[in-house]
C-alpha cells in the first residue's frame, strides 16, 4: 500500500526523499514486524504485527539516485519519466549497432520454424501413424 502510494504520487516521492532515512527505517521496521508477526509473535499479537508490519515494508525497497535524488522523482535533474538517456559517448554504440547488424544479416531473411526437427544424415524419418 505505501509502495502504491509513493509510485503514484510525485508529492508522496518528494516527501519521502526529503526524509530518506526515516522512511527507509520505517520499512525495514515493517518488514521486521512482519517476520515477527509470521514465525514469532502469538495470535492476537501476530495479526497487529501483520496488520500494521504489512504496509510499512513497502517502504523499505525504496533508494536514492547518486547527488541524493530519488529514484522516482521525475521532476528532479534527468528525470523525464521511463524514456532512456542518450548513449554514452565513443564507439562502443556504433559497434554494438554493426554487430547486431551482421548477425541479423547471417541468420538469413526469415527465421527456421521451431516444430521441424532437423534431420539425421543416414535416418530417415518416421511414418505418422494412421488412428
Amino acid at each position: 500500500m505505501s509502495g502504491a502510494l509513493l509510485a503514484s504520487s510525485a508529492r508522496a516521492r518528494r516527501i519521502a526523499a526529503r526524509y530518506y532515512w526515516k522512511v527507509l527505517g520505517l520499512g525495514w521496521l515493517g518488514v521486521l514486524l512482519v517476520l515477527l508477526g509470521a514465525f514469532v509473535l502469538p495470535r492476537p499479537l501476530s495479526l497487529l504485527a501483520l496488520g500494521i508490519g504489512g504496509p510499512l515494508s513497502g517502504l523499505s525497497f525504496w533508494s536514492r539516485r547518486e547527488g541524493g535524488q530519488d529514484v522516482d522523482d521525475d521532476d528532479g535533474p534527468g528525470g523525464g519519466g521511463d524514456e532512456p538517456g542518450p548513449p554514452s559517448p565513443g564507439g562502443d554504440w556504433e559497434r554494438i549497432v554493426r554487430d547486431l547488424e551482421r548477425h541479423v544479416d547471417r541468420l538469413g531473411p526469415t527465421r527456421p520454424e521451431r516444430s521441424r526437427r532437423p534431420e539425421r544424415p543416414g535416418r530417415t524419418a518416421p511414418a505418422p501413424s494412421r488412428v
